[in-house]
Protein backbone atom coordinates (compact mmCIF):
# COMPACT_ATOMS: atom_id res chain seq x y z
CA UNK A 1 0.00 0.00 0.00
CA UNK A 2 1.33 3.48 -1.25
CA UNK A 3 0.19 7.10 0.76
CA UNK A 4 2.58 8.68 -1.11
CA UNK A 5 0.27 11.51 -1.71
CA UNK A 6 -0.67 11.76 2.02
CA UNK A 7 1.41 15.15 3.71
CA UNK A 8 -0.43 15.80 6.86
CA UNK A 9 -2.71 14.42 9.34
CA UNK A 10 -3.65 16.95 11.95
CA UNK A 11 -6.91 16.98 14.59
CA UNK A 12 -8.10 13.61 15.63
CA UNK A 13 -6.66 11.55 12.49
CA UNK A 14 -4.12 8.99 13.38
CA UNK A 15 -3.16 5.95 11.02
CA UNK A 16 -3.96 2.62 12.38
CA UNK A 17 -2.99 -0.30 9.96
CA UNK A 18 -3.94 -4.20 11.66
CA UNK A 19 -4.71 -7.32 10.67
CA UNK A 20 -4.15 -7.63 6.60
CA UNK A 21 -2.57 -10.76 6.40
CA UNK A 22 -1.64 -9.82 2.74
CA UNK A 23 0.03 -6.71 2.92
CA UNK A 24 3.60 -6.98 1.90
CA UNK A 25 4.64 -3.29 2.15
CA UNK A 26 3.06 0.20 3.70
CA UNK A 27 4.90 3.39 2.16
CA UNK A 28 4.09 7.26 3.40
CA UNK A 29 6.82 9.10 1.99
CA UNK A 30 5.04 12.31 1.30
CA UNK A 31 3.68 12.13 5.18
CA UNK A 32 5.60 14.84 7.21
CA UNK A 33 3.70 15.25 10.67
CA UNK A 34 1.02 13.21 12.34
CA UNK A 35 -1.37 14.96 15.15
CA UNK A 36 -1.98 11.28 16.75
CA UNK A 37 -0.79 7.64 16.44
CA UNK A 38 0.76 5.64 14.01
CA UNK A 39 -0.32 2.29 14.45
CA UNK A 40 1.11 -0.68 12.65
CA UNK A 41 0.26 -4.06 13.91
CA UNK A 42 -0.36 -7.47 13.53
CA UNK A 43 0.31 -7.82 9.57
CA UNK A 44 1.90 -10.80 9.29
CA UNK A 45 3.03 -10.54 5.80
CA UNK A 46 4.26 -7.09 6.01
CA UNK A 47 7.81 -6.60 5.58
CA UNK A 48 8.42 -3.32 4.75
CA UNK A 49 7.46 0.00 6.40
CA UNK A 50 8.57 3.17 5.10
CA UNK A 51 7.89 6.79 6.14
CA UNK A 52 11.14 8.80 4.97
CA UNK A 53 9.95 12.58 5.50
CA UNK A 54 7.87 11.83 8.70
CA UNK A 55 9.70 14.74 10.97
CA UNK A 56 7.34 14.63 13.80
CA UNK A 57 4.60 12.96 15.44
CA UNK A 58 2.98 15.61 17.99
CA UNK A 59 -0.73 16.37 19.78
CA UNK A 60 -1.33 13.04 21.88
CA UNK A 61 0.54 11.16 19.29
CA UNK A 62 2.40 7.95 19.40
CA UNK A 63 4.35 5.29 17.23
CA UNK A 64 3.39 1.86 17.94
CA UNK A 65 4.85 -1.18 15.25
CA UNK A 66 4.03 -4.47 16.90
CA UNK A 67 3.63 -8.00 16.02
CA UNK A 68 4.42 -7.88 11.99
CA UNK A 69 5.82 -11.23 11.83
CA UNK A 70 7.98 -10.50 7.93
CA UNK A 71 9.02 -7.26 9.02
CA UNK A 72 12.34 -6.71 8.20
CA UNK A 73 12.75 -3.47 7.20
CA UNK A 74 11.41 0.30 9.28
CA UNK A 75 12.23 3.47 7.76
CA UNK A 76 11.85 6.93 9.65
CA UNK A 77 14.93 8.32 8.70
CA UNK A 78 13.93 12.16 9.52
CA UNK A 79 12.11 11.69 12.25
CA UNK A 80 13.05 14.34 14.44
CA UNK A 81 10.23 13.81 17.57
CA UNK A 82 7.37 12.01 18.95
CA UNK A 83 5.30 13.69 21.80
CA UNK A 84 4.32 10.32 23.06
CA UNK A 85 5.63 6.94 23.57
CA UNK A 86 7.93 5.21 20.47
CA UNK A 87 7.76 1.70 20.76
CA UNK A 88 9.24 -1.16 18.06
CA UNK A 89 7.68 -4.48 19.82
CA UNK A 90 7.60 -8.57 19.12
CA UNK A 91 8.58 -8.11 15.13
CA UNK A 92 10.93 -11.33 14.91
CA UNK A 93 12.28 -10.55 11.54
CA UNK A 94 13.07 -7.11 11.91
CA UNK A 95 17.32 -6.51 11.99
CA UNK A 96 17.61 -3.19 12.57
CA UNK A 97 16.26 0.50 13.83
CA UNK A 98 18.22 3.32 12.64
CA UNK A 99 17.03 6.51 13.21
CA UNK A 100 19.72 9.52 12.99
CA UNK A 101 17.83 12.78 13.41
CA UNK A 102 15.44 11.32 16.02
CA UNK A 103 15.96 14.08 19.07
CA UNK A 104 13.05 13.82 21.35
CA UNK A 105 10.69 11.39 23.09
CA UNK A 106 8.31 13.32 25.48
CA UNK A 107 7.09 9.46 26.04
CA UNK A 108 9.03 6.11 26.55
CA UNK A 109 11.45 4.26 24.78
CA UNK A 110 10.22 0.64 24.17
CA UNK A 111 12.61 -1.41 22.22
CA UNK A 112 11.54 -5.16 23.08
CA UNK A 113 11.17 -8.92 21.68
CA UNK A 114 12.84 -8.30 18.60
CA UNK A 115 14.52 -11.67 18.40
CA UNK A 116 16.63 -11.00 15.62
CA UNK A 117 17.66 -7.06 15.87
CA UNK A 118 21.11 -6.26 16.03
CA UNK A 119 21.66 -2.80 16.25
CA UNK A 120 19.95 0.31 17.00
CA UNK A 121 21.43 3.49 16.25
CA UNK A 122 19.44 6.94 17.80
CA UNK A 123 22.73 9.12 17.38
CA UNK A 124 20.82 12.58 17.78
CA UNK A 125 18.97 11.19 20.48
CA UNK A 126 18.72 13.77 23.51
CA UNK A 127 16.38 14.11 25.32
CA UNK A 128 13.76 11.37 26.27
CA UNK A 129 10.83 12.56 29.05
CA UNK A 130 9.78 8.86 30.04
CA UNK A 131 12.12 5.87 30.42
CA UNK A 132 14.22 3.64 27.18
CA UNK A 133 13.30 0.27 27.60
CA UNK A 134 15.70 -2.07 25.45
CA UNK A 135 15.09 -5.62 26.27
CA UNK A 136 14.22 -8.93 25.36
CA UNK A 137 16.53 -8.40 21.95
CA UNK A 138 18.28 -12.13 21.80
CA UNK A 139 20.41 -10.62 19.32
CA UNK A 140 21.20 -6.98 19.93
CA UNK A 141 25.03 -6.37 19.96
CA UNK A 142 24.68 -2.81 19.12
CA UNK A 143 23.03 0.24 20.90
CA UNK A 144 24.10 3.93 19.57
CA UNK A 145 22.80 6.56 21.40
CA UNK A 146 25.78 9.11 22.23
CA UNK A 147 23.53 12.44 22.89
CA UNK A 148 21.44 10.80 25.49
CA UNK A 149 21.04 12.55 28.80
CA UNK A 150 18.23 10.52 30.24
CA UNK A 151 17.49 7.44 32.19
CA UNK A 152 18.44 3.76 30.23
CA UNK A 153 17.94 0.14 30.93
CA UNK A 154 19.63 -1.95 28.65
CA UNK A 155 20.30 -5.48 28.67
CA UNK A 156 23.83 -6.73 28.40
CA UNK A 157 25.44 -5.80 25.05
CA UNK A 158 28.72 -6.36 22.59
CA UNK A 159 28.99 -2.88 21.48
CA UNK A 160 27.19 -0.06 23.57
CA UNK A 161 27.62 3.98 22.96
CA UNK A 162 25.15 5.94 25.21
CA UNK A 163 27.65 8.82 25.98
CA UNK A 164 28.16 9.74 29.29
CA UNK A 165 26.18 6.20 30.78
CA UNK A 166 28.58 4.68 28.66
CA UNK A 167 30.45 2.15 31.26
CA UNK A 168 27.65 2.13 33.78
CA UNK A 169 24.99 0.97 31.72
CA UNK A 170 25.81 -1.13 29.05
Amino acid sequence: VSMNNLEYAGGGIGVQVEHNPNLASLTMNSLEYMAKRIYVGYNDNLASLAMNNLEGVGGRGYIDVTNNKNLTSLAMNNLRYVVGNFKVNSNPKLASVSMNNLEDVGGSIDVSLNPNLASLTMNNLDDVDGHIYVQDNDNLASVSMPNLRDRISVQPLTSCDLGDYTSSHC
